[in-house]
């Protein structure tokens, strides 16, 4: 569901700047409209008790009280997409989400590990979960980079 989310987000964006839309002249748009709408999907899935609760199965067992992670790790993403929308908070909020994205890795990792219980190939689910974070972290990057 996010990967899809994220395509049409950065696609619609890019072409929005291309169009010079007022909003989207500047090329710092792009990734900042896939990672609003990444850390939009984020949130609405640890508010909705359905989801949040898929959340904390796939929060490793090491981790310690994993519902309240899941809570602050939602708070973190909500803070994030907050951030990024505010030009003096923007180059922080980036990098803090590109930490935030390596460090909820481990949660990706485990999901599939879960998955390849039930008879699912592991690598078939964690190469796109992994490619699908360097993407997130290269868009941080670019906030960064245009930001600065």
């Amino acid at each position: 569901m996010i990967l899809g989310a994220t395509a049409v987000a950065f696609f619609g964006a890019l072409l929005l700047h291309l169009l010079k839309v007022p909003g989207f002249t500047d090329l710092v748009a792009v990734p900042i409209s896939v990672l609003v709408v990444a850390c939009a999907f984020g949130v609405l899935a640890r508010i909705l008790p359905w989801l949040r609760r898929g959340m904390v199965k796939i929060v490793p067992p090491w981790v310690p009280q994993r519902e309240l992670v899941v809570w602050l790790s939602g708070a973190a993403e909500l803070a994030a997409l907050i951030g990024l929308l505010i030009p003096a908070t923007r180059v922080v909020a980036a990098i803090a989400l590109g930490v935030f994205f390596v460090a909820v890795f481990p949660a990706n990792v485990h999901h599939a590990r879960l998955r390849e219980r039930r008879g699912a190939n592991f690598l078939a689910l964690v190469i796109p979960r992994t490619l699908e974070q360097i993407f997130f972290i290269a868009m941080c990057v670019w906030v960064v980079v245009l930001s600065t």
